[in-house]
């Protein structure tokens, strides 16, 4: 719960110079407007995943090794949906804030959750459920679906390319 309160307070802490001192593309009403409405639904989806995986697995901590593999529910898009929910939630809190430091955080809690992620797979799990657990990994990706993480990150950009874009016209930089 520390861990997981670092990580969002990171991603919605003011910026360093203040809330006013945000780069002028990111105070464009498209880029205000776009970021709160994909960060409120990367923000519900994932305290939703979390508490859903939470509860799924029964135990805070380690899986419990009696009840077997969990492959189904949550971990049947991913093989660690609680970190994806911390991911969703902290990068839904930088979007909704339109924290500058935030965002440029997510790429580092993206790094640190990957080691974890990593060091827990191959002393932890590799050893509990060993080749069930190397079959499963084949099958899930780390953080869900290569494809929906696309779709967040094309979305993001286009939204934050229409602020730039704006930017560039009132300044006179479209080439007329």
């Amino acid at each position: 719960a520390v861990y997981n309160s670092c990580c969002y307070l990171i991603a919605a802490l003011p910026p360093a110079g203040g809330w006013d001192d945000r780069p002028a593309w990111l105070m464009h009403p498209s880029v205000r407007v776009g970021f709160v409405a994909v960060g409120s639904v990367l923000l519900c989806l994932g305290i939703v995943l979390s508490f859903v995986s939470v509860r799924q697995r029964k135990v805070l901590g380690l899986q419990d090794v009696r009840a077997g593999l969990l492959t189904s529910g949550a971990y049947r898009y991913s093989r660690h949906p609680i970190y994806t929910g911390i991911l969703w939630v902290s990068l839904g809190l930088a979007l909704v804030t339109r924290n500058p430091d935030g965002l440029l955080m997510f790429p580092a809690l993206l790094g640190i959750l990957v080691m974890q992620a990593l060091i827990e797979e191959k002393y932890d799990m590799a050893v509990r459920f060993r080749e069930r657990y190397r079959e499963y990994r084949r099958m899930v990706r780390m953080f869900g679906p290569a494809w929906l993480w696309s779709i967040i990150g094309v979305t993001i950009l286009l939204i934050a390319g229409s602020g730039w874009r704006h930017l560039e016209i009132s300044n006179g930089v479209d080439g007329h």
